[in-house]
This record gives structure tokens, sequence and C-alpha cells, in this order.
């Protein structure tokens, strides 16, 4: 394996790494002070939502959503009918 090689696959497993935190306005500041103190800041990404519920916080996987989408996106399209 070359060294660009090493470097890409390394970067891939930092970048499938990385995730978003949903939460409250009243959790944004306990959750971005935690995701700092762990120094996890370049992995995951904290956002805010007013129609999360209070003491909820959701953990997403942006990038898997995505691929998903494209996944289903991609994929041909079954019509129903009879037997």
């Amino acid at each position: 394996m070359s060294m660009f090689d090493e470097i890409r696959f390394w970067m891939q497993v930092m970048t499938d790494a990385e995730r978003t935190v949903v939460c409250s306005p009243e959790l944004e500041s306990r959750c971005k002070t935690w995701v700092d103190a762990r120094g996890m800041g370049h992995l995951i990404t904290v956002k805010v939502s007013q129609t999360c519920p209070d003491e909820t916080i959701f953990l997403f996987d942006e990038r898997g959503i995505d691929a998903e989408m494209r996944k289903a996106m991609l994929a041909p399209i079954r019509l129903g009918g009879g037997a």
C-alpha cells in the first residue's frame, strides 16, 4: 500500500466517524461543552432544532443517511401488481 493510499484510507475512516447531534435549544451549550471537552469537535457537529423535545438528543450519521437515499433513488422501481 502506498503512502497516498494509506492517507486516503485514514481520511475515509475519519469521515465515516462523523456524526451530528440534534438537540433542543436548552441543551445546546451542554452538548457543545461535552463534545469540546472530549476533543471531538472535528467528529461531532451539534445542531439545534426548535422542534426537538426537551431533554432529548438525537444522534445521526448524515453521510449514512445520504448514502441510503442515493441507493434508494438508484434502485429500480418495482410496480405493484397481481401475482
